[in-house]
């Protein structure tokens, strides 16, 4: 590389730049590792110096990306003779190469949703939040591995959440240098990383710290069977240290990276404000510009309790599909699922006699009335029948109305119903 010795000085700190460092950051190397990130400060921040001349802005500016090799390349081309069309991936939701954020006040369920998204990306069949279509990914990628990233939820917990979700869990590390989590029937694998568990906690993933962007691209090649199909970072307001107003910069980075590992599609999570009118990201509206558009979640008060009304919606950037407002209701099984609020039993699925709506929600409201303020279990509620079938989608079209006239709770394993006027 020819070039100049370029000396850097910025706020008491002083070094040289030899023309034979310029490739690949080989100067930075000399810092040490706590240096780092003051060193590359410097470099972009503070004067620099060719033959103790010290160059002019715009000098500075050229000098640096001669050093950085910015220019070095001509910019890749897209071609859509190559690129191919729009690829869906979760039908309904999301497509390849798409990297939304999802924003929802704390305590919505943000974790819960995220680890059946996980299960939805490994399980065959698997439809996320019971209305989306099951992944569909090429011959290509059916190796390619699903990447959970959980800086704040407690890994015992997580674990927990993804076995209930249908997930099994092998820590033999006999194909990955990590335990993962499984399905029988798929060749795909998702791998967490809790970072709680790391050095520097959730700010190990701040990837706006070259050298942390750095050991993150090395890992997830290296480590994860190769470039993961999906990755979830999981908030983003604990991995900038509460730090809002660095989400921006963050999301930057994060996007940087995805691409230069080549993750196919991902999602950020960032908090809404508390107040349940009002939907935009907590860390600002400058935060979403990296972002392909956002998924939301919302409900109905904050703090969110049990019993809150929940709902999911999408605003996509051109290319993923939008999703209108559903309501959120737990299964019997305790899983996230989501009613259109203009439900309607599909025409394929109609018994052979008819059904008499209106009676079977009297039934659901009849039942609640009697159990009371002790309410009853979803099994209590509407049995294991035909007949339950029918009950079951009753009370979720009772559940999705606005005002709707009955709620449910977690109760320990269960999921527990009640009249609204017992709420």
């Amino acid at each position: 590389m020819s070039g100049p010795v370029v000396t850097v000085l910025h706020e008491g700190l002083t070094f040289d730049i030899d023309p034979a460092d310029w490739e690949d950051r080989r100067w930075l190397s000399r810092a040490g590792e706590s240096e780092r990130a003051r060193w590359l400060d410097a470099f972009e921040r503070g004067d620099l110096y060719v033959e103790g001349v010290r160059l002019g802005e715009n000098q500075a500016r050229r000098q640096r990306s001669a050093i950085t090799g910015k220019f070095r390349d001509p910019p890749p081309v897209w071609d859509a003779t190559i690129e191919g069309p729009t690829r869906a991936l979760i039908p309904g939701l999301q497509t390849y190469d798409s990297f939304p954020a999802f924003i929802a006040p704390k305590w919505w369920g943000k974790t819960s949703l995220i680890t059946q998204l996980g299960a939805a990306l490994v399980i065959p069949g698997f439809r996320f939040l019971g209305v989306f279509g099951p992944v569909q990914v090429s011959r290509d990628d059916e190796e390619r591995d699903v990447v959970l990233i959980n800086p704040e939820t407690r890994p015992a917990a997580f674990h927990e959440d993804l076995l209930a979700a249908g997930l099994l869990y092998d820590n033999s590390h006999s194909e990955r240098a990590l335990p993962y989590y499984y399905h029988p029937d798929s060749p795909r694998v998702l791998i967490v990383e809790h970072l709680r568990k790391m050095s520097g906690g959730p700010t190990a993933l701040d990837v706006t710290d070259p050298v942390k962007w750095e050991w993150w691209e090395n890992r997830l090649i290296e480590r994860v069977n190769g470039a993961p199909l999906y990755l979830v970072a999981d908030s983003i307001t604990s991995i900038v240290g509460n730090q809002t107003a660095r989400a921006r910069d963050f999301a930057s980075a994060f996007r940087q990276l995805m691409e230069a590992v080549g993750v196919a599609a991902g999602l950020g999570i960032l908090h809404s404000p508390m107040n349940p009118n009002v939907h935009t990201a907590m860390e600002g509206l400058e935060s979403m510009a990296e972002w392909d558009g956002a998924w939301f979640g919302s409900a109905s008060e904050f703090p969110p309790r049990s019993s809150s009304k929940r709902a999911f919606w999408t605003m996509p950037r051109m290319g993923d599909p939008e999703v209108l407002e559903h309501t959120i209701v737990l299964n019997d099984n305790r899983m996230q699922r989501a009613i259109p609020r203009t439900a309607r039993e599909p025409v394929d699925q109609a018994p052979s006699s008819p059904v008499d709506h209106g009676q079977l929600e009297q039934v659901v409201i009849d039942k609640l009335c009697q159990a009371g303020k002790a309410g009853l279990t979803a099994l209590e509620l509407t049995g294991a029948s035909r007949e339950g079938e029918d009950l079951r989608k009753a009370r979720d079209r009772l559940a999705s109305r606005d005002p709707a006239p009955i709620f449910s709770i977690r109760d320990g394993r269960f999921t527990r119903w009640f009249l609204t006027e017992f709420r």
